[in-house]
């Protein structure tokens, strides 16, 4: 079976998705080029935004946390490009945040309840599986509309050093997981024309995560019996302790691990996974692989398929069990 990727539009076979690709990457490829060298590009700045569960394990409160992908490339040597000495220039930035409860990043997680991570390794190795100076922005609240203030902060603060000779013609954002707020988007923010396309560009499971060092990963694995399944919770699952045992998924000898238990396809066991992802982990986003022998195994194909759950970036995708 050829390798399939899941787009807008439905999922497509590799060599299909190369080929509706390749001009725009040709493009974006021609302007990160005349971006090393300094010459203008015209690209605008994007706002990857999705909705990561709840605030109140990671940053405190009890509102919706978001998390922000900035994709932009831009100046000599790309030196104006967002992610670029990213903290240095934001304690700059900060100075001319309007409100004096947030001018350093202290005060903005406290006070608004942003935090940036800019991706540095990690000298203890406590991470893995994500790509060391990408940076991420994680924010609380109904809106995630103080890390779009924090980021034209720093993009003026480009300006001022003279590292980008104007402001991106552009600021946009790209809703990727999640209903968007009611309220609309401050100004000069706008929805990305080509929304969806920037999405596929930075998978959010290879960045830090809002709290700790690792993101929830889900498999769901197919046991000899047939029909029987069990799906294992396993990174970033310390936070939601409390969560797992009231809701009795118990942590096997590895310690940081959780086990459902006697699945199968039906409602119960449905109900159960449900409970997991919504109830116990707030909505948070998952990755998931699985081990299963048929790629259209009705279990897999449904769990691909939840809300908060993204399939791994090296995962083949389940099929809709019949189709052809």
């Amino acid at each position: 079976m050829a390798f399939k990727r899941k787009t807008r539009a439905g999922w497509l076979r590799e060599d299909e998705y190369v080929r509706q690709m390749l001009p725009e990457w040709r493009c974006k490829a021609a302007k990160r080029e005349e971006a090393a060298r300094g010459e203008p590009t015209g690209e605008p700045l994007v706002a990857i935004i999705r909705r990561w569960g709840m605030a109140n394990w990671a940053l405190g409160g009890t509102g919706p946390l978001w998390q922000i992908l900035v994709v932009h490339v831009d100046g000599a040597g790309r030196e104006g490009s967002f992610g670029h000495h990213l903290i240095a220039t934001m304690i700059k930035a900060l100075h001319h945040h309007p409100s004096p409860d947030a001018r350093n990043l202290r005060g903005l997680l406290k006070s608004k309840k942003v935090r940036v991570l800019n991706g540095a390794p990690d000298p203890d190795k406590m991470s893995w599986g994500r790509d060391d100076w990408v940076p991420v922005m994680y924010a609380a609240g109904d809106t995630p509309y103080e890390a779009l203030r924090v980021i034209l902060l720093v993009m003026q603060e480009k300006v001022r050093q003279n590292l980008l000779t104007q402001m991106p013609p552009e600021f946009s954002v790209d809703w990727a997981l999640g209903e968007r707020p009611a309220e609309p988007l401050p100004p000069p923010w706008k929805i990305a024309c080509d929304s969806g396309f920037y999405a596929g560009l930075q998978d959010p499971f290879r960045v830090l995560p809002p709290r700790g060092h690792e993101h929830i990963t889900c498999e769901l694995q197919q046991l000899p019996a047939d029909h029987k399944y069990r799906l294992e919770f396993s990174g970033g699952v310390d936070p939601f302790k409390a969560g797992f045992e009231k809701a009795d998924v118990p942590r096997q000898t590895c310690g940081r691990c959780r086990f459902l238990h006697d699945l199968a396809f039906d409602e119960r066991s449905k109900d159960r996974v449900k409970q997991v992802l919504h109830t116990v982990l707030g909505g948070l986003p998952v990755e998931l692989r699985f081990s299963v022998r048929h790629l259209d195994d009705a279990f897999a194909y449904w769990l691909q398929e939840q809300p908060t759950v993204i399939l791994a970036q090296e995962q083949q995708p389940a099929v809709r069990p019949g189709a052809d």
